[in-house]
């Protein structure tokens, strides 16, 4: 039996892991901004893009970016 993923289950779930790595790895704390699910193909975009990949019990893919200046300070963080 497969359980469902709905878009609030699963915006709670990637904040939780993106703070959790944030403040573990670069000891910076987050802000969490509103989430929207993007209706059109995103443009191409300057700066740093991470694909993420769900396997197991949820199968998916999505992509998270940050402009050159985050890229840099998160970068130089460690």
């Amino acid at each position: 039996m497969s359980e469902e993923l709905d878009q609030a289950k699963l915006v709670t779930l990637l904040h939780n892991a993106t703070a959790e790595v944030f403040s573990t790895m670069l000891s910076t704390e987050l802000t969490a901004q509103e989430a929207f699910r993007q209706s059109s193909k995103p443009e191409p975009a300057d700066g740093v893009v991470t694909l993420i990949g769900l396997a197991g019990k949820w199968v998916g893919t999505g992509s998270i970016c940050c402009a050159p200046d985050m890229a840099r300070t998160l970068s130089g963080k460690y």
